[in-house]
């Protein structure tokens, strides 16, 4: 049974989407760009244009692209730092 990334991520049912294999090895959540578009909602020629750019961690298999959802959420958590930092700045200068 395939649980959505959606639903594992929103449902806490653990703090990182990697997971044990049987010998104890940590195991990625390794998804497809139309997981990370669904996840996101974006359409998936704009998660792999996103990727090439880099601007979205990824890597390639073949010629299909591969994520891992921790570094996805870690950098949809950076982007939204540096947005807020943006932003208070932005509101320093327009004080002065």
């Amino acid at each position: 049974m395939r649980v959505p990334v959606r639903s594992l991520y929103e449902e806490g049912q653990d703090s990182s989407l990697s997971t044990q294999d049987r010998w104890g090895f940590i195991m990625a959540k390794i998804v497809t760009a139309k997981e990370v578009a669904e996840y996101l909602r974006l359409n998936q020629n704009t998660i792999i244009n996103l990727a090439v750019k880099g601007d979205l961690p990824g890597f390639k298999i073949g010629k299909s692209w591969r994520f891992d959802m921790d570094e996805i959420i870690a950098a949809i958590e950076e982007s939204k730092e540096k947005s807020r930092r943006g932003h208070f700045l932005m509101r320093d200068d327009e004080t002065d």
